[in-house]
């Protein structure tokens, strides 16, 4: 719908009552086949029916800039567009407070509180040349070096028919947006592409520029996963946002182009993944866009992901490894979650597959009562020589 003013939201449909049964009844069979579908008059909706269906078409309004001075018109004016009650008015501008969108100031209305973003799906950009009409992107680099590759990050990185990789560049990011946090990124990079890197003005520049500037070549395309999430207190620390605050998680594999130049030897094939992302974004912030086609209706469904891009369940490690806790899988007594309940950072979980304790997120304390409150010894806490 195109935007409304702003002393008007845009009309809703008219709603009219259905025709009574004797005069249904009286009508011409061939009539009947030809009448419009029943449309279901204004008192036999629920009021939280109405306030959604507001809410929804309001909230786009917001994030499209239609109302140009951020004032919404009033409750009243509402009403009539809609045609719905005030009182589903005022439920539908209660949704959109909660969300953080608008807020109302007394002896004014209701104003547009906060803006967001947008986003497109379209095209692979970093997040600086996404938003650069936006304002102005500085990153906060947290940590960034060379580490042995989690299992699950090595198989995803891999190239078809290529060699193990066992360390990858690692860069840890807190992104603003003019001034304000707005996604934290997690980035694994191959070690050929990744260690020129670190020696790069991290802060002001997006990675993929970077990439293509050392490389010699273009990126190609990106396989992407965009889900919402909850945000671990942790993380909403970092991010300045409540616990809990919804996020939008993205995952995105990036491959160089094929056919690029400068690719040379198997380590170089064109195609392979080079840069493998966790982002978390701060659902209040941004809106996601894009453009899609339907093909023809004889068209065949996209091809199934290739194993190395499917998710990965962490192995259950059996040995000693660079990673803060491994447990002994011919000791862990299956069905036990002792450790998994001490965790105070949920770094360990229970394998669905053997129902046996493994380490799902690498990141520990070096607390220690996971190894210590272990009935059968299993558990141990790979104490880094520093900490010693």
């Amino acid at each position: 719908m195109s935007p409304a003013s702003p002393g008007r939201a845009a009309a809703a449909p008219q709603v009219h009552a259905a025709a009574a049964p004797e005069v249904a009844a009286a009508a011409a069979p061939e009539v009947l086949a030809a009448a419009a579908p029943e449309v279901l008059a204004g008192p036999r909706r629920r009021r939280a029916d109405w306030a959604r269906q507001v809410a929804d078409i309001l909230r786009r309004q917001v994030l499209q800039g239609a109302f140009a001075d951020g004032l919404l018109p009033g409750e009243a004016s509402l009403a009539w567009g809609f045609g719905a009650s005030r009182n589903a008015i005022r439920d539908a501008l209660g949704i959109l407070r909660a969300e953080g969108l608008v807020v109302r100031v007394q002896g004014v209305g209701t104003m547009v509180a906060a803006r967001k973003y947008p986003h497109g799906l379209d095209r692979l950009l970093g997040l600086a040349e996404t938003l650069r009409e936006h304002g102005e992107v500085v990153n906060e680099v947290r940590t960034a070096g060379m580490i042995v590759a989690p299992p699950a990050v090595a198989a995803r990185l891999r190239s078809p028919g290529g060699a193990a990789v066992t360390s990858v560049v690692y860069i840890e990011r807190l992104r603003r947006l003019n001034g304000l946090p707005f996604s934290l990124d997690l980035t694994y990079l191959a070690p050929d592409i990744g260690a020129p890197l670190l020696g790069e003005d991290l802060a002001h520049r997006d990675i993929f520029a970077l990439i293509e500037a050392h490389a010699g070549q273009h990126l190609g395309g990106a396989s992407l996963t965009v889900e919402a999430v909850n945000a671990d207190p942790h993380t909403a620390a970092v991010l300045e946002a409540p616990p809990g605050a919804p996020l939008l998680m993205v995952e995105r594999l990036t491959r160089l182009a094929d056919g690029a130049d400068g690719a040379d030897g198997a380590d170089g094939a064109d195609g392979r993944p080079v840069d493998l992302e966790y982002i978390r974004v701060r659902g209040d912030r941004v809106v996601l866009h894009g453009e899609l086609s339907r093909g023809a209706p004889d068209e065949p469904p996209p091809a199934p992901l290739d194993t190395t891009e499917r998710e990965f369940i962490m192995p259950l490690v059996e040995t000693r490894a660079d990673v803060p806790v491994t447990i002994d899988a011919s000791l862990c007594v299956e069905g036990c979650t002792l450790c998994v309940d001490i965790c105070p950072l949920d770094s360990l979980a229970i394998s669905p597959d053997t129902g046996k304790a493994y380490m799902h997120v690498d990141e520990c304390w070096y607390c220690g009562p996971c190894a210590a409150r272990c009935p059968a010894g299993a558990v141990t806490v790979n104490m880094p020589y520093l900490l010693r």
